[in-house]
């Protein structure tokens, strides 16, 4: 899916904690910090109105491993 840009305006201590969240997350930048929020903010959001969103469970396993 295309991207665009756009600017966006903050204080100093929010970027700072934003910039700790790409660090801690290791996101190659904020923007995809950003979208990572906008984006469960608004999974979240639609969660809490009951409406329908997706998920999944994935399980990995090694069937050679014996324990």
């Amino acid at each position: 899916m295309p991207v665009t840009r756009f600017g966006v305006s903050t204080e100093e201590d929010i970027l700072n904690a934003l910039d700790k969240l790409v660090i801690s997350n290791q996101f190659p930048s904020r923007s995809k910090a950003i979208r990572y929020l906008i984006k469960n903010f608004l999974v979240t959001g639609n969660w809490d109105m009951n409406k329908i969103v997706a998920g999944a469970i994935v399980i990995v396993y090694n069937q050679l491993k014996k324990e």
